[in-house]
């Protein structure tokens, strides 16, 4: 564990701080200063029939590019008994963290998470970013997948424009009014998840709507959530042009992959 402690260098260059803690992998460790950690193997917490979503944008699926299957020639999820978590049977390398808030400062934050890698294009040893992710389905929704490494080489402000223009082309695309398109970007952008750290308790986009801490728990149905915004009425209440068979994927979080207490992510497989 580095930090936590201001960074040395902003934006999509990163160095590494010294290390602060050390623990095994796959056990709880805790810091001084009342930061808990865990890294290794848990249960895949996420949730999403993603075998059905990629029939219906073909063009998603990272396992056949280049795609030029057109999207929409399905226009449903699979109904409620025959839906399926796609992401059942898998395990995820997982880093785990729970600290004290006060650790955080005060105020609203925006998180993402980055990955990065030494490359010797940067000759002083620092890391170049080569993907980014905060909002879950945001990119994998609205972008196109050759577009999406343009996305992850920029910071959620660098990109954000880049993004909005997606999401307003998407949403004409689907035959939907402009309102859908503003009310994703008014929440969704820049990509990052934010909290206000002087509320109690979170909800998704709880900070964005003026309700709570925000963040996102880890059994927020988030495929639902944007879902039901762009394919139905939920936020704006506009109903032209909706497709109620995609506003949910009628799968929903396994109360087995998860841990009342931390490292709150299930046993794996």
């Amino acid at each position: 564990m580095r930090g936590p402690s201001s960074p040395i260098t902003v934006g999509t260059k990163s160095a590494l701080l010294p290390v602060s803690w050390t623990g095994q992998l796959n056990q709880t460790f805790s810091a001084s200063n009342g930061i808990k950690f865990f890294v290794g193997t848990r249960k895949d917490p996420f949730f999403f029939d993603l075998e059905q979503f990629f029939k219906i944008i073909p063009d998603r699926n990272y396992n056949i590019q280049p795609n030029l299957n057109p999207p929409f020639t399905v226009l449903t999820f699979r109904p409620p008994g025959q839906a399926q978590d796609t992401l059942a049977p898998f395990n995820v390398h997982s880093i785990i963290v729970e600290l004290p808030r006060k650790l955080l400062g005060s105020g609203k934050i925006g998180a993402w998470i980055t990955t990065s890698v030494r490359t010797p294009r940067l000759r002083n040893g620092n890391l170049a970013q080569i993907e980014r992710l905060a909002v879950p389905a945001l990119n994998e929704l609205f972008m196109d997948y050759k577009d999406h490494n343009n996305s992850n080489l920029q910071t959620p402000t660098q990109d954000a424009s880049n993004q909005s223009q997606f999401i307003q082309a998407f949403v004409k695309a689907i035959g939907r009014p402009q309102g859908i398109a503003d009310a994703v970007i008014s929440v969704a952008i820049p990509d990052v998840i934010q909290a206000d750290l002087s509320k109690a308790s979170g909800s998704y986009f709880g900070t964005q709507l003026g309700k709570n801490f925000g963040g996102r728990r880890p059994k927020d149905d988030v495929i639902d959530v944007t879902a039901s915004v762009v394919f139905g009425n939920a936020v704006t209440g506009i109903t032209t042009g909706q497709i109620p068979a995609l506003t949910s994927d009628n799968v929903g979080p396994n109360n087995a992959n998860f841990l009342p207490t931390f490292p709150y992510l299930g046993n794996p497989l």
